[in-house]
């Protein structure tokens, strides 16, 4: 597991007490060709994730998070209560240890790692997106409109703009000789939250991949999640391989769906 450096926590715009360590975000060795020049804007109007595994299913949980909770502690809670069945050879298990990390076993063996990570709302200026879409969202529980969805993902999108750009920006001032590619944002639900899933793709001339990494973000009152997973040679906590990743990717959007994290106020 490799230390976030303090590139992350600035583009988040926190500087507050996190966890020390982390799998991502930036490194010094590899690629990017251009920086993406324009934000990422996402329109939808559905609330419910796109599927509804039944072999993916949230346990129940022990009740909303707090605003003064540790964030670390609450994310290792949210993936010790998300209940996941086997399905076509994976498994998907909570790491031993404190880190809120699941086990992807295929075959028996562990070939990769998915993370959750939760950052106080309460960091992000009032100006952000987020603060300023938080009080058109509902609140007590109560169900999402579509339209409440749908300005939940737009704040969103302008995070993962945010997170892509100045990823780009890193892998730019390191090498010139890859290619940075975003993936294009889609809707997502992560547990009964509205999120958005983006991430990117980074390859070496000729097309090799030397990064690959997929991102569910969401937001509530008190938090906003990421759940991530990742091929990147250059981080433990990752997956083994590209194809490894490749092969699990599909399963990604259940694995955040099924999450126990509830709507809470």
């Amino acid at each position: 597991m490799t230390c976030r450096p303090l590139f992350f926590l600035l583009w988040l715009g926190l500087l507050t007490t996190l966890p020390a360590c982390s799998m991502i975000i930036t490194r010094s060795e590899i690629v990017t060709a251009e920086p993406l020049t324009q934000p990422v804007i996402v329109e939808e109007t559905t609330v419910a994730p796109e599927e509804s595994p039944a072999a993916l299913t949230p346990a129940a949980g022990d009740g909303a998070p707090l605003a003064d909770a540790d964030p670390f502690a609450v994310a290792r809670e949210i993936v010790e209560q998300t209940a996941l069945a086997e399905r076509g050879g994976w498994r998907v298990v909570p790491c031993e240890g404190d880190g809120a990390y699941f086990c992807i076993d295929e075959g028996g063996q562990t070939i990769g790692y998915a993370e959750l990570l939760l950052f106080p709302l309460s960091g992000y200026p009032v100006d952000h997106p987020l603060q300023r879409a938080l009080p058109h969202l509902p609140v007590s529980g109560a169900p999402y409109s579509a339209e409440q969805a749908a300005e939940a993902r737009v704040a969103l999108a302008a995070l993962a703009g945010d997170y892509l750009q100045s990823t780009a920006s890193d892998r730019a001032a390191t090498s010139a000789d890859g290619t940075f590619s975003p993936l294009t944002p889609e809707p997502a639900a992560l547990g009964e939250l509205p999120g958005l899933t983006f991430g990117f793709v980074h390859t070496r001339p000729g097309g090799e991949v030397v990064e690959r990494y997929h991102v569910v973000a969401a937001f509530d009152q008190h938090f906003v999640y990421w759940l991530i997973a990742a091929f990147d040679p250059a981080h433990t906590s990752t997956f083994d391989s590209d194809d490894a990743f490749t092969r699990f990717a599909p399963l990604f959007r259940e694995l955040a769906a099924a999450l126990a994290v509830p709507h809470s106020s």
